[in-house]
């Protein structure tokens, strides 16, 4: 126990930093970019005319208009179409809505008659230099129409298909993909990286001597554990509320597959250390679980890959974690779906611990 205290004691600093410091570096990304895309200035040319219904004009235009989301959308209301083109070309607009005379006259002939064929139809004109912006505008301007089309059909859908989606309790928005995933991948990181530069700083401070191999392993992989697990929950705690993130699936064995991820990074970093025994020769693993932000299935998807490519993710241990993370917590399934990933996650722990132990053991004789 004596060995225990001073160790935490050596180390106090760098453990609650370890703790503390994820959880702040998340909260910052997340005041930043935690409410996604928002304020994008778009011109809007409404020409719509209406149709005069006797108490006054019905304009399909303003219902379409006032459904966009006006958290995503800044609205700048323009006469001249070309003018309105200009501010686009000019990097002033992000894009243009353009809504033609007789867009409501059009829109209820077309709802009496479906066979009716429309000639007037909103034209959307985005700035494609940046795909993201461009992507959430034609996402919510969609949106915006099939709502108003919705609503005056009385059916959730004016089109033949389902659009609802295959999970029945879970509307993954881009906070719960992306801010998952990299939780995931960046604890991991982090804790092999603070597990392998402590195990080498008590090395060469020669705190270890005269310390069996056991007691070194349990100390360490105990201790960081631990720390990891605090580290995940802070993490969690900051995440949730500032990214909007939704936590309605399995979360009993998300926080399971968090725990084994913590875990197997660990017990990964322990080993490379007493393998490397400096850190000079430790940063080449590090990068190459930096690599798992492309390999890992984290922000590049696996199906985006050439075949002969997607092999080598599984050579990332993220991989695993974030798959059995996904399944559990965005598609609400359970250990009989994510107990293949979980197998290995386990298996490359054991087999870590297992020959960090026996490494330990020849050089602690």
């Amino acid at each position: 126990m004596d060995f225990v205290a001073s160790f935490i004691k050596r180390n106090l600093k760098s453990l609650v930093a370890l703790m503390v410091v994820p959880a702040l570096v998340i909260g910052f990304f997340g005041l930043i970019f935690g409410e996604g895309v928002r304020d994008v200035s778009v011109v809007v040319v409404n020409h719509d005319q209406g149709v005069d219904i006797g108490m006054g004009k019905m304009l399909f235009s303003e219902e379409f208009l006032n459904l966009l989301d006006i958290k995503v959308f800044k609205l700048v209301y323009e006469k001249d179409r070309k003018k309105a083109m200009e501010l686009v070309f000019q990097g002033k607009a992000n894009a243009i809505i353009y809504i033609p005379e007789n867009f409501t006259e059009e829109m209820l002939l077309k709802m009496q008659d479906p066979t009716y064929n429309l000639s007037s139809r909103i034209e959307v004109k985005v700035d494609r230099s940046n795909p993201v912006v461009g992507g959430v505008i034609m996402q919510n301007i969609l949106n915006s129409f099939m709502n108003m089309i919705a609503q005056r059909s009385g059916s959730s859908s004016p089109l033949p298909f389902d659009l609802e989606g295959i999970i029945e309790n879970q509307e993954v928005n881009f906070a719960d993909f992306l801010i998952g995933n990299i939780i995931i991948l960046f604890v991991f990181i982090i804790m092999f990286l603070s597990t392998s530069a402590t195990f080498i700083r008590e090395v060469n401070g020669k705190f270890l001597d005269n310390i069996s191999p056991s007691f070194i392993l349990v100390t360490h992989l105990f201790t960081f554990f631990i720390v990891g697990l605090i580290q995940a929950i802070l993490v969690y705690l900051v995440a949730v509320p500032l990214f909007s993130m939704n936590i309605q699936g399995q979360y009993l064995w998300s926080f399971a597959t968090v725990a084994l991820n913590i875990g197997m990074a660990v017990c990964l970093g322990l080993l490379i250390a007493v393998l490397a025994k400096n850190m000079e020769k430790v940063i080449p693993f590090l990068g190459f679980n930096i690599l798992s932000i492309f390999f890992g299935n984290v922000i590049v998807p696996i199906e985006a890959m050439p075949e002969w490519l997607r092999v080598i993710a599984y050579l990332f241990p993220p991989f695993y974690s974030i798959q059995a993370y996904r399944i559990s917590m965005f598609k609400s399934l359970g250990f009989e779906y994510i107990w293949p990933y979980l197998l290995v996650i386990v298996v490359i722990t054991g087999l870590a611990k297992l020959v960090t132990w026996i490494k330990l053991s020849k050089e602690w004789r």
